[in-house]
């Protein structure tokens, strides 16, 4: 006769594959963004460059979308190729870098096909490249401008250094002050703010100086920080 299950065996040996899976989880996510932070000045350095001697407003549609598209690619071939994954033995569908590369451009598509208008609407923002690719909605904004195809790649390599570096700093600061959920609450609000300024100071260094800016018309400044802190805490 077989010896029926012990459910106190059971329960242990659940509770060790839930804490070794949380473990492998943790290591592949703290691997990946130290990966994604470190391969950000293939984006970071090329477009400060191209910005400050003025290259990109000579380029043509494709021009923009090659160099948008080679800056985004980092992203993803780093993580790919690099020794040392956590989960080099698993199928890569399953890899935390590929899943994070996919949240981000679904966000980044939904965000800047939609949520550019905003932008241009409550804080001025406006385009002055010379391009006819443009993609974005008709549905929402007053202002008549057209969003680039190239932004959206672009966009994607800004937001995977950006999301990579705020979840890095959530994490560190909730494990090291030991935070619970109010605490942990706290922290985003702050942190997301306070990228949100740096963002609004940076759109207010680089206007003029570049095909973007803002109108003269629009206080960018008050309000643009507090619209980018409340999305940034949402999402």
């Amino acid at each position: 006769m077989e010896t029926p299950p012990n459910p106190e065996k059971i329960a242990i040996a659940s509770e060790k594959t839930r804490s070794r899976d949380a473990q492998r989880l943790d290591d592949e996510r703290t691997w990946t963004e130290w990966v994604i932070l470190c391969q950000s000045p293939f984006w970071i350095v090329p477009v400060a460059a191209v910005m400050i001697s003025g290259t990109l407003r000579r380029w043509s549609d494709i021009e923009y979308l090659s160099f948008s598209i080679l800056v985004a690619t980092p992203a993803v071939l780093v993580p790919a190729l690099s020794p040392g994954h956590p989960n080099r033995g698993g199928p890569w569908w399953n890899a935390y870098w590929l899943k994070l590369n996919v949240w981000v451009a679904i966000l980044v598509c939904i965000g800047t096909y939609t949520g550019t208008h905003y932008f241009f609407d409550l804080m001025g923002m406006r385009y002055s490249f010379d391009v006819r690719w443009t993609f974005s909605t008709d549905m929402v904004g007053h202002s008549r401008q057209q969003v680039p195809v190239f932004m959206y790649p672009l966009t994607h390599a800004y937001f995977m250094t950006y999301f990579t570096a705020l979840m890095t700093a959530e994490r560190h600061l909730v494990r090291r002050w030991d935070l619970k959920s109010a605490g942990r609450t706290v922290v985003i609000i702050l942190i997301s703010y306070s990228v949100a300024f740096l963002e609004t100071f940076f759109m207010a260094v680089v206007d003029g100086c570049s095909n973007w800016g803002h109108s003269d018309t629009h206080p960018t400044s008050s309000r643009a920080c507090r619209w980018l802190g409340e999305s940034t805490v949402v999402v």
